[in-house]
């Protein structure tokens, strides 16, 4: 038989530094490419073409690697020069003040969420970091425009008369009018938002279908449907704090608490109250989703687990 072969042909013309290139790494959308290199600098690149965006990001020694936000916004890079730095990826510039350690910082990295920075060091330290910045990109406008969310969040606002300031209450037909005004305001993509406008985006939009953080593309639904699949007590209480309303949360939390009831010395006060908290999650429950199929088999089968260890304390006394 012959062997298969594959070549590998270059899509775009070289990326090229003018020494060793430490690091690569896809923008979240896939349009452009972070390099960091030995010639003390991180260069983004045209993914579709391989040519440079913008100026280079300068450091005082090798850049050991560059890392982009969730949101494709920033930049992180980690320097031999004993800090890593972010960037603004629109304009190449440094944002607010560098992440110094006492040693070569060996790597940096983004939360999930883009609010923080993980860094790395050979002074044998690790380091967390905020990387929510206000930059000039936050215009004047955003600026007052999130004291309004505040106030409508509050449903008060401050009034100067004089030398004398008084709290006012916010009619709803004001909370409203400033909720839509903000919403409005940033409707379309999140990627080409500022961090401080799509944390107000986010504020705004519907709880029921927006998603889990202003950095996160997870809704709040699938992070509840991640948390009963994991079936954790910890996950799901987590979960009631997000929604309490939620009957299938609740359901599966009082299920899971009947099972650790069982698991315990029926007579230990940790027992007790998992068997009480569980028959009260799943009453309850059942009166937020009197119609759930899954609730009331959840129900069901807390009763029949509860009367089991029941029987059984029973039977040995």
């Amino acid at each position: 038989m012959l062997a298969q072969l594959s070549w590998h042909v270059p899509l775009t013309r070289s990326m090229r530094h003018h020494t060793g290139v430490t690091s690569a790494q896809f923008s979240p959308d896939g349009q452009r490419v972070v390099t960091a290199s030995w010639d003390r600098t991180a260069r983004l690149w045209d993914a579709a073409s391989g040519k440079p965006i913008g100026k280079s990001m300068q450091h005082e020694f090798l850049v050991r690697s560059a890392q982009f936000s969730p949101d494709g916004q920033r930049v992180v890079t980690a320097s031999w020069d004993k800090t890593a730095r972010l960037w603004d990826t629109a304009s190449g510039k440094q944002l607010g003040e560098p992440m110094k350690h006492k040693g070569y910082v060996i790597s940096a990295q983004f939360s999930p969420d883009g609010l923080r920075v993980v860094t790395a060091s050979r002074d044998k330290t690790a380091r967390l970091w905020d990387a929510v910045i206000t930059t000039d990109k936050d215009m004047t406008e955003d600026i007052l425009l999130l004291a309004e969310l505040a106030e409508a969040t509050s449903g008060v606002t401050l009034e100067t008369v004089g030398q004398a300031e008084n709290f006012k209450l916010l009619a709803p037909e004001q909370i409203i009018a400033s909720r839509e005004k903000i919403a409005a305001k940033f409707l379309g993509s999140s990627s080409k938002l500022t961090s401080l406008q799509r944390v107000m985006k986010w504020s705004v939009a519907d709880r029921r279908s927006r998603t889990i953080s202003p950095f996160l593309q997870v809704t709040v639904s699938e992070w509840l449907e991640n948390r009963i699949k994991e079936g954790t007590v910890e996950g799901l209480r987590a979960a009631i704090q997000v929604d309490p309303a939620s009957a299938r949360v609740t359901a599966h939390l009082g299920r899971r608490l009947a099972e650790q009831a069982l698991k315990q010395a029926s007579d230990s006060d940790e027992a007790r109250r998992a068997r009480g908290e569980a028959e009260f999650l799943t009453n309850r429950a059942l009166k937020l989703a009197p119609d759930s199929d899954e609730v009331k088999r959840l129900r069901d089968e807390v009763i029949k687990l509860l009367g089991s260890e029941l029987g059984s304390r029973n039977r040995r006394n």
